[in-house]
């Protein structure tokens, strides 16, 4: 008995997921919505298996806190906390005919 149940918990074990794995769903989901972000997870850390597709979300308006989740064989969240990494404008793009400081002043005439 205690073997089958050591040979039970091996195999569980090998289908745990790693950091890593949900670091590289995180990565990819947020690049689908046009993100990039550098979530927040150590790698080596293993989570329970999960048999459906990792529910992968912002938890508020943008990406800096990332709900995991996953509904099967075990129920089970995390949050992560990641750094979203804003594009860069490029200098012609970045120009405007209208500056944000200017105020339209009266004519005279």
């Amino acid at each position: 008995m205690l073997i089958c149940g050591l040979i039970t918990g091996v195999a569980q074990a090998a289908e745990r997921i790693s950091g890593h794995e949900i670091v590289a769903q995180i990565i990819a989901q947020a690049k689908e919505q046009g993100q990039d972000v550098i979530p927040r997870l150590a790698g080596h850390k293993l989570f329970y298996p999960c048999k459906t597709k990792l529910s992968i979300a912002p938890k508020f308006e943008d990406w800096q806190t990332i709900n995991v989740s996953c509904a099967q064989p075990y129920k089970w969240a995390i949050a992560v906390r990641a750094d979203v990494m804003t594009p860069i404008i490029e200098p012609e793009k970045a120009k405007s005919k209208t500056l944000i400081n200017e105020v339209a002043r009266p004519q005279h005439s």
